[in-house]
């Protein structure tokens, strides 16, 4: 009986181990899938930033929590390009 309970143990450590490696496998592929950037050469379009330090009612700037009951505005500057080379 004891020898039993020894080799479910042995098969669950077992496959654990196989989807533990599994999934480590799949995580770094990702990661090196995610960063696969190549430069290249674009036409930059039109380019906004906020123009004044009023961040009501303006999309240009970005919400960020910095801490408990901490919030600050930071700018969101946008790049617009339609052509590649």
């Amino acid at each position: 009986m004891i020898f039993h309970k020894q080799n479910c143990l042995n098969l669950i450590y077992l496959i654990v181990t196989f989807v533990a490696i599994i999934g480590f496998i799949c995580s770094i592929s990702y990661y090196f899938s995610f960063n696969n950037y190549f430069e290249t050469q674009c036409l930059i379009k039109n380019i906004t930033y906020p123009q004044t330090l009023d961040s009501e009612g303006d999309d240009l700037w970005q919400s960020c929590k910095c801490g408990d009951n901490c919030y600050i505005d930071r700018p969101c500057v946008r790049l617009y390009t339609t052509d590649y080379y």
